[in-house]
């Protein structure tokens, strides 16, 4: 079974804004995030068929941790005109990754990707917390 969230990315100007907060907890995993990117000014173009679509062929996703990590995941191939994000095991799995994250997606044209395209970040509105107490730590 998965575990999936949709969200939309509606960008406006310098920023961009979810439609809601995203909220995990210190090692979830296995939990894939779709987004949706609305009101970005650019479209892209098949080089091969010559179809204008809002569509990119692939992403990458840089995400700044709240302890200063720089992570960036590339290369993720758009599925039905949205950005998917997974969170494996280890993602967030120390107590130093609590707290709000800052992401930005970077959108690639299918020309071999030498098209690309950045929209604004979306600035601490993914959060990680913390369990009500650590699974080691469990008496019952």
């Amino acid at each position: 079974m998965a575990i999936f969230y949709d969200y939309t990315i509606t960008v406006d100007g310098d920023k961009a804004k979810l439609n809601k907060n995203i909220y995990l907890y210190k090692d979830n995993k296995n939990i894939t995030y779709y987004f949706t990117i609305q009101n970005a000014p650019f479209k892209f173009i098949d080089a091969v068929d010559m179809i204008e679509s809002l569509n990119a062929s692939t992403a990458d996703i840089k995400i700044l941790k709240p302890n200063g990590v720089k992570k960036r995941i590339t290369n993720i191939p758009i599925e039905d005109g949205k950005v998917k994000l997974n969170i494996d095991d280890k993602f967030m799995d120390e107590v130093s990754e609590i707290g709000k994250y800052t992401f930005q997606i970077d959108l690639y044209d299918n020309a071999t990707n030498k098209g690309r395209v950045t929209i604004p970040p979306v600035i601490e509105q993914f959060h990680v917390l913390a369990p009500i107490f650590e699974d080691s730590e469990a008496t019952e």
